[in-house]
């Protein structure tokens, strides 16, 4: 055997030998600590009544009421027509995405005296991303042990109100607190905006190895879905190029005015009898997070660019059929009649849904006192339905441009 194989053959043996003896010798030692695995960089979305950072500023008292509604119309416009590829975009080059999901219980509140008004109990949206989340309802005692190591990562910051939203109960290596704030009319709001309250991200979420650069481009998204509608109705961006870690600055973030959002029209008062038993909690929202780092800087805008371009075709044929329709006679005529049989499609499932509500009225009046409660819990199932086909309906007839919408008579009150 020539001196290198046997030299090899020696090496190959000893390795062999020590790794038994390893093997033997550690056969009965304990398993690693749950705290030496590292736990998962999670991104989630919670909702609380207020904000609990004090590190807010006032809003101006001065609303740009009608540039607010053209932008708004715009914006909504432009959305419709396009598909966000931003991650896609931005997976296809290695960039750091993180993404998380969060949901609010209701958006939305009909009062017992027929108006409809934001949440009271879900007004502040919390983002954060951390790697310490502890189960729901833990016992103070519980909380007390897991965060008895805890460091405030800024002033003010309230680590219980964030466990309770969030289920975070370690330092955020994000964090961020947006107010929903709503401009009202008639007692209804039309439109609503999202308010920056605090801000902190002091590095990147991706590390430091040789694919990123020092400075890069960053985005936070959040999007909120009514459930079943794949398109969001309302969208916050905080984004910033070329920035190195912590430069994205709480105050730079708070400062920001952020634009008017409007309301989807399912979004509309209760139907008849206007005045109910309590304060209904409605319109479930769905909210969608995602975080990216750019692996190097003036890229982001690069993406956004191509997922835009990417959808071209279908922003020009917005704006053909837009003008089509403005200046061909025939054009307009044929979207029109499309409105007005959709329209018509929608008024009728609001009479069909009215004439059940009515009879569901009717059947509880005449039904017996053994029979009370069964038919009070079909006439309200009922009377929500007819919500619901009414918001439609007057969804449609707006759009189809026949005027105002004319309620159906009142019902009956089911009493308390």
């Amino acid at each position: 055997m020539p001196a290198s194989h046997s030299l090899i053959f020696t090496l190959i043996t000893i390795s062999l030998l020590l790794g038994c003896a390893s093997t033997t010798t550690n056969n009965k030692s304990p398993k690693p600590s749950q705290s030496s695995v590292e736990e998962p960089t999670q991104l989630r979305v919670g909702f609380t009544p207020t904000c609990p950072s004090k590190d807010s500023k006032k809003e101006s008292a001065v609303l740009a009421t009608v540039g607010a509604t053209i932008a708004a119309s715009i914006g909504q416009k432009v959305a419709e027509a396009t598909i966000d590829k931003i991650s896609t975009y931005l997976s296809q080059n290695e960039e750091y995405i993180l993404g998380g999901d969060g949901r609010m219980e209701a958006f939305a509140v009909w009062t017992k005296e027929g108006d409809i008004k934001p949440n009271p109990e879900q007004q502040c949206m919390i983002v954060v991303i951390g790697k310490s989340f502890a189960p729901a309802n833990l016992s103070k005692d519980e909380f007390k042990e897991l965060t008895e190591n805890f460091k405030t990562p800024f002033p003010n910051y309230n680590n219980v109100v964030v466990y309770n939203a969030t289920g975070l109960i370690g330092e955020p290596l994000l964090y961020l607190e947006a107010l929903m704030e709503f401009r009202d009319s008639k007692n209804s709001p039309s439109f609503f905006h999202f308010t920056p309250r605090a801000w902190h991200y002091p590095n990147f979420i991706s590390d430091d190895s040789w694919r990123f650069s020092k400075a890069r481009d960053f985005l936070l998204k959040v999007d909120f879905n009514i459930p079943g509608q794949a398109k969001p109705f309302a969208t916050l961006e905080i984004k910033q190029e070329d920035m190195e870690p912590g430069g994205l600055t709480s105050r730079s973030v708070i400062d920001k005015t952020q634009p008017w959002i409007p309301l989807p029209d399912v979004i509309d008062k209760p139907a008849a009898p206007e005045k109910i038993k309590t304060d209904e909690y409605v319109y479930p929202v769905n909210a969608r997070a995602i975080i990216t780092e750019t692996k190097k800087p003036h890229t982001l805008l690069k993406y956004l660019g191509e997922a835009t371009s990417s959808q071209k075709d279908e922003i020009s044929q917005l704006a053909a059929d837009e003008i089509m329709r403005a200046t061909d006679q025939s054009a307009r005529l044929t979207a029109k009649e499309v409105a007005l049989s959709t329209a018509a499609t929608k008024y009728d499932a609001y009479v069909t849904a009215y004439t059940a509500a009515s009879d569901a009225v009717t059947a509880y009046q005449a039904a017996s006192e053994n029979q009370k409660a069964l038919a009070r819990t079909k006439a309200e199932i009922a009377i929500k339905k007819l919500a619901i086909a009414r918001a439609v309906a007057k969804s449609a007839i707006k759009e189809a441009g026949i005027g105002g919408f004319e309620d159906l008579p009142p019902l009956a009150s089911v009493g308390n």
